[in-house]
């Protein structure tokens, strides 16, 4: 018996021993599991899927492929964008039905940002359904489509109320009070800017809303009687409340008869003979897409939403002005970007 509790007392001592040699070795091998798995934790949170890899920051300006005279419109825009960018922006035309020329272009040059001008380009973006930022240009109706689910982004072809009332001032000083008819296409938000633009001008923007053109005919009607000299008529860019045809002669007619200013936001009406008319400065409008586009490939959001064009032109018929009586100094006609009638 004392031979058997010898044995066992020697084997108790022997386990001891091993367990005590071998915990240096269990240490290690607990300490390589635990940072294995804090590895993969780490390498899993470091996957595409977890972090979003930055943006590329190429620019691409895309318009469509189509003739004169659109087609240096749209060639003027683009070296405005280009005097604007530190990198020269990679320049797409778009032809209509090569959508997916246009995705592999976009996908082979990495771009980040798109400068989109002309409605047929917004649409062929919508429909590639591109998760790449876009800016609008070129655009006269700003409700365009959402190419890449985000807020529109850009300029339109609607000129600013501001500028038009900014060159009323100029022009006939004399002026308190505009009127303007417009229509639910217009949009009111058009009309609160311009509200707001005149208050700062000391000018009282009193609009008149009407459903179509047979109702704007009426309107005008009404309010054509009771102004003068020191009223002024705004024609906005809007087919619902002007026809060129019918509703513009007897707005001429009047504003003749009766020395009242009329203006447009329609370019060509300056050479029919309303006072004056805008349209676009195109190498400026670009200068200014660049610029949002750079601050959309940075982040900055502070231009977000669509604007209304202020880099414009003014046209201006100098046999209204002489009518009107309105004295333009000689260095106050050179500014103006045409005037009529013009001499051959």
């Amino acid at each position: 018996m004392r031979l058997a509790a010898t044995q066992r007392c020697n084997q108790g001592l022997t386990t001891a021993l091993s367990w005590r040699h071998m915990m240096p070795l269990l240490l290690i091998i607990i300490n390589f599991v635990f940072a294995s798995t804090l590895s993969v934790s780490a390498l899993a949170e470091s996957t595409p899927e977890a972090v979003e890899s930055p943006r590329s920051n190429r620019i691409a300006v895309l318009y469509p492929d189509i003739g004169e005279p659109y087609g240096s419109v749209f060639m003027a825009i683009t070296k405005g964008i280009e005097s604007e960018l530190t990198d020269m922006p990679r320049v797409i035309l778009v032809k209509e039905g090569n959508l997916e020329q246009t995705r592999a272009r976009l996908a082979s040059e990495n771009i980040g940002v798109c400068i989109a001008l002309g409605r047929t380009t917004l649409e062929q973006l919508e429909a590639l359904k591109l998760d790449i930022p876009v800016v609008r240009g070129a655009i006269l109706d700003p409700n365009v489509p959402k190419s890449s689910g985000d807020s529109p982004l850009g300029i339109s072809l609607t000129p600013d109320p501001a500028f038009l009332l900014q060159q009323l001032k100029h022009l006939a000083p004399q002026v308190k009070r505009v009127t303007v008819v417009y229509s639910d296409s217009q949009g009111q938000a058009l009309i609160d800017r311009a509200v707001a633009a005149g208050r700062n001008l000391n000018l009282t923007v009193m609009a008149h809303k009407t459903e179509d053109l047979l109702s704007a005919a009426a309107m005008y009607k009404s309010v054509i009687p009771v102004l003068g000299p020191q009223d002024a008529l705004w024609i906005p860019q809007d087919p619902q409340a002007v026809d060129d045809k019918v509703i513009l002669p007897m707005l001429l007619n009047a504003a003749w008869a009766q020395n009242f200013i009329l203006f447009s936001s329609n370019a060509d009406h300056a050479k029919r003979g309303a006072l004056y008319s805008v349209y676009p400065d195109n190498f400026a409008m670009g200068r200014k897409l660049g610029r949002i586009a750079s601050q959309r490939v940075t982040g900055l959001t502070a231009n977000a939403g669509m604007q209304p064009l202020d880099d414009l032109l003014v046209a201006v018929n100098l046999r209204t002005a002489e009518h009107l009586r309105l004295n333009l100094a000689p260095e106050q006609i050179r500014s103006f970007g045409l005037t009529f009638p013009q001499h051959r």
